[in-house]
């Protein structure tokens, strides 16, 4: 059985590498609540000033400061399937849900949640530890 990539094609090693090997820095995964139902991912490169422009000498033509991310993830607690992070993704999740993203630290990458899910994982972490 092979892996697949993002596109469901089996994945290219070469092409996964070079994404991560030929360009500065890594991703930060950004988790927003779209509606009731979904939340969507996206990425962007991390900087600690996210404000500053990027210097011309710096910028990517090639890859443009996006990465093939494998998504690791809980709801409630309960691990689910690896996704693939390429350009944005929506997940189901029910209001009432909490995800969690890369939990183990499987990934080379940042999460960002949007004000409501730091909340939900605030009011968790309060509630039950655990």
């Amino acid at each position: 059985m092979s892996l697949k990539s993002w596109n469901g094609e089996k994945l290219n090693i070469s092409d996964f590498v070079d994404n991560w090997v030929k360009q500065m820095g890594y991703p930060v995964v950004e988790v927003y609540r779209i509606d009731d139902n979904t939340v969507e991912l996206t990425q962007k490169r991390f900087k600690l000033d996210h404000l500053t422009p990027e210097k011309a000498k710096y910028r990517n033509a090639l890859y443009w400061y996006k990465w093939d991310v494998p998504i690791f993830y809980e709801i409630n607690g309960k691990p689910q399937t690896m996704t693939w992070l390429h350009e944005a993704i929506r997940l189901p999740l029910n209001t009432s849900d909490t995800i969690l993203i890369n939990t183990e630290s499987l990934g080379y990458y940042r999460i960002n949640y949007d004000e409501e899910g730091w909340a939900t994982i605030a009011r968790q972490l309060k509630n039950d530890h655990k």
